[in-house]
């Protein structure tokens, strides 16, 4: 009798890879000020981090089933999300990877970057990600 290997349920795709698609995906959809920590070597469950700031609930939302859209397309490995109702801090869990979406003032206040300050960045292929984006627009809902 022949042993079969199981066909994985999940791709396998490596992390910082992850991190690249889903960041690019992430500045496509205007997240702004995105910035990935490789937090393998801190005291957390997962490998990396996105941290992304949205202009408001709604395009946070969006940003969310961006990702979500992309790990049913890719076969990404998806645990949960928190925040989503409000929109306010949207946590998504793929796993090895935390995706981080904030409105308004909730990443100071949280200050997600000071706690993991010993991190070192993750490349995510974005030309500039620390500029963030010019002002050229809102979504016109910044009081949800």
């Amino acid at each position: 009798m022949a042993l079969t290997v199981p066909e994985k349920k999940f791709s396998a795709i490596p992390t910082a890879e992850k991190v690249r698609l889903l960041a690019g995906l992430l500045y496509e959809k205007q997240g702004r000020e995105i910035i990935a920590l490789d937090l393998s070597r801190q005291p957390t469950p997962t490998e990396a981090a996105i941290l992304v700031s949205a202009t408001s609930a709604r395009h946070a939302k969006a940003l969310a089933d961006a990702v979500l859209d992309k790990c049913r397309d890719e076969n990404i490995e998806y645990l949960g999300m928190e925040g989503y109702k409000g929109g306010l801090w949207i946590l998504m869990d793929l796993n090895d990877l935390l995706i981080h979406i904030f409105q308004g003032e909730g990443r100071s206040l949280f200050n997600l970057e000071g706690l993991w300050a010993g991190a070192g960045r993750l490349d995510t292929g974005i030309a500039d990600e620390s500029s963030g984006r010019p002002d050229d627009g809102d979504f016109g809902d910044e009081d949800e």
